[in-house]
């Protein structure tokens, strides 16, 4: 991917040549729709973005990846977040969830937290060991 090899180029620049370097975000919404079916390229695109996750934020490269439910990878959902990924994004976002599984995914711990949120905008954002409940905007009609 372009992001990786971005990664590769500012990995080899100073501190000066860095810092003059744009920010880069790559947003990932419904990551399943991304991920290749196939083992093969689904290995080189899992560990070319978890490379991006792990050294990018050093580098002015960061990640978001958006999810419509959270799971683990099995045989069965060979396109689910693997864990490696997961590991590496280390800030987490969730809105309500319907059960504290889901909710668990998300935030790894206190799933509960996610089913008691009101929708609507209600979230958590969880860094580090700290959950903080915030209130989104919410547009009725995008303008």
């Amino acid at each position: 991917s372009e992001y990786f090899a971005e990664c590769d180029i500012r990995n080899k620049m100073n501190r000066d040549e860095l810092s003059k370097q744009p920010a880069w975000v790559l947003i990932i919404d419904e990551y399943k729709g991304t991920v290749p079916y196939d083992e093969k390229p689904r290995k080189l695109y899992d560990q070319q973005l978890c490379e991006v996750a792990r050294r990018g934020r050093g580098l002015k490269i960061h990640l978001i990846v958006g999810l419509q439910r959270g799971s683990k990878r099995t045989k069965d959902d060979p396109q689910a977040l693997p864990p490696d990924l997961r590991d590496n994004l280390p800030c987490r976002i969730a809105f309500r969830c319907t059960d504290a599984m889901g909710g668990r995914m998300v935030l790894h711990h206190r799933g509960e937290t996610v089913t008691s949120l009101q929708g609507k905008g209600d979230g958590v954002v969880q860094s580090g060991l700290l959950d903080t409940r915030f209130q989104a905007y919410r547009f009725e009609v995008i303008p």
